[in-house]
């Protein structure tokens, strides 16, 4: 209803502008019959989206109008998901709408909104190196696209590297293997890849995202404008092992528990580089995940530093159902791991009666 009742609050272009680039305008009419050139919303680096009309972000009575939108929907909401949130900073929207709108303004369009309903999940689709700044103005997670893509590309060395940030940051993150934008899961990671890249979505910190249908395994790929989406039938497999991840991923350590990423040794050969491997850790569970994203076996050697060399602990791996018995020095001095490609690892640490 604002195209026809404030058509203020949004980017306008003119008749000239509309016809040396129609693609990049919406053609409407005012509540008085006047033609409205409404500028669509854009990524500056792609086209502009045929579906949206591109609110003016720094225009003071829509951000008013905007915080009281969010005011109301944080009644019946948990959280907001905000697509492209970056492109609502003060900077890149003065840039990518130059000539349309003034200098940016000294207060951030996030943060007017945020203050609106601080007590909701923002969640920011976000790229482009934005993540920190969106974190600063309130937004509880962003999106963690590099995480995707070296799990995809099965870059152990990468994601190791981009693991390796602070604690604190690592917990802002959104981890996803599917986005509404990207092939589904199961048709970019294959049957024998699919474990290790779910283990370490389901474990590592931060927020755990999932996206309909993933669970099934479907891999007809929905764009978001499908009113119904196509029947497949679900892959009992693939339901089991999320199902499992789930359970595991709930329990108290995950979540509430001290995460540390762990240096591997050589075993051998140089495909200890390889393997992805991490605890967490709390006064009632020890966790070590181990997962290799790789299309490469990997063997390794971590060393366990915590555990008591008069001891002997019983390593449950409860996403295969075995268990391994060792020994205190064992732990200590390298846990030897070896996976095939694109297998995992969550073992449960416990000393063996």
């Amino acid at each position: 209803s604002w195209v026809r009742l404030h058509p203020e609050y949004y980017i306008e272009g003119n008749e000239q502008q509309f016809r040396n680039d129609p693609s990049r305008f919406t053609l409407l009419e005012d509540k008085n019959g006047t033609p409205q050139f409404l500028a669509r919303g854009r990524d500056p680096f792609f086209p502009a989206w045929p579906d949206t009309a591109q609110l003016n972000l720094f225009h003071a009575g829509l951000r008013q109008e905007f915080a009281a939108l969010i005011g109301h929907v944080a009644q019946y909401a948990d959280g907001l998901r905000c697509d492209m949130s970056m492109l609502a900073l003060n900077d890149i929207f003065a840039r990518t709408w130059e000539g349309f709108v003034p200098a940016a303004l000294p207060i951030e369009f996030w943060q007017q909104a945020i203050e609106a309903a601080p007590d909701l999940v923002w969640l920011g689709e976000a790229y482009w190196g934005t993540e920190t700044r969106l974190h600063q103005l309130g937004f509880r997670f962003t999106y963690d696209k590099p995480f995707y893509d070296f799990l995809r590309a099965g870059s152990a060395g990468d994601l190791r590297r981009h693991l390796a940030g602070g604690f604190g940051c690592q917990q802002r993150m959104a981890r996803f293997l599917e986005n509404h934008d990207d092939q589904r899961a199961a048709a970019v990671f294959s049957p024998d890849r699919i474990q290790a890249a779910a283990t370490l979505a389901a474990t590592a910190p931060g927020l755990r995202f999932y996206c309909h249908g993933q669970m099934d395994g479907r891999k007809i790929h929905q764009p978001i404008e499908l009113a119904r989406a196509a029947e497949e039938p679900a892959d009992i497999a693939m339901r089991g092992l999320y199902e499992r991840l789930l359970r595991l991923s709930h329990e108290d350590v995950f979540h509430n528990g001290n995460w540390r990423l762990l240096e591997t040794a050589p075993a051998g050969d140089a495909s200890h580089e390889n393997l992805i491997i991490y605890e967490w850790r709390s006064e009632k569970a020890w966790k070590l995940v181990a997962a290799n994203p790789t299309g490469g076996a990997a063997q390794g050697r971590v060393a366990l530093d915590d555990a008591n060399r008069s001891s002997h602990y019983l390593l449950s791996d409860q996403l295969n159902d075995v268990d391994y018995p060792r020994s205190g020095d064992d732990l200590a001095c390298g846990l030897y791991i070896r996976l095939e490609p694109g297998r995992a690892h969550i073992f449960e640490i416990r000393p063996a009666a």
